[in-house]
């Protein structure tokens, strides 16, 4: 676990890798079609159409299928919106104002990420110290115990001194794995920040 705990706290956050970041500029791209195709809605409409079929006709029903004459028509239809009341208008501010919505939902998305991003990077180097710290801790709390365990030997300290010393290198042990603990937890925070991975709850 303490090979893959260093981190590079020089990166630089990009918003592109995060999901939920793509996800709302990809609605804010859909939000700006809208509006163009709102205001497309004042041009005129120009639209062709074909129709082809087969009559059949005759003076008797036995013989009314004998003959089939065809019957095609072509035609162009123009569409001139002239006055729909004020709807097209209130469309448009409608997408308009659902534009500039989005545009402030982006803006919250890079606060809340570039903040999520700070918090999990201050949390990391805090506990990348104290995991040093408690290294160090316990690097000394083994050396005191061996001084000890050798004076015990000697027979110049007593057993006691020697279950405090044993103690006090258990403590330490367990605070160490406590602060490596708590520094995956903040590399993972961190990375989840960056959006090199997903953690789903």
């Amino acid at each position: 676990m303490e090979n893959g705990i260093l981190l590079d706290t020089t990166t630089v956050l990009d918003y592109n890798k995060r999901v939920e970041y793509r996800l709302l500029e990809t609605q804010q791209k859909l939000l700006g079609i809208n509006t163009s195709y709102n205001k497309l809605t004042y041009l005129p409409r120009l639209s062709g159409f074909i129709n082809y079929s087969w009559n059949y006709l005759d003076d008797n029903f036995s013989s009314l299928y004998q003959n089939a004459y065809p019957g095609s028509i072509v035609g162009l239809r123009l569409t001139m919106p002239i006055f729909q009341g004020t709807k097209r208008i209130q469309e448009i501010r409608k997408a308009q104002l659902l534009e500039k919505r989005g545009e402030l939902d982006l803006q919250e998305s890079r606060n809340n990420i570039n903040s999520q991003f700070e918090r999990a990077m201050a949390t990391y180097k805090a506990g990348l110290n104290d995991w040093k710290t408690a290294g160090s801790n316990v690097s000394l709390s083994r050396d005191v115990y061996k001084t000890i365990k050798l004076q015990y030997d000697e027979g110049i300290k007593t057993y006691l001194d020697l279950m405090t010393a044993e103690s006090d290198l258990r403590t330490t042990q367990l605070y160490y794995l406590n602060a490596l603990y708590n520094l995956l937890s903040a590399k993972l925070d961190v990375q989840q920040a960056l959006g090199t991975i997903n953690i789903t709850p």
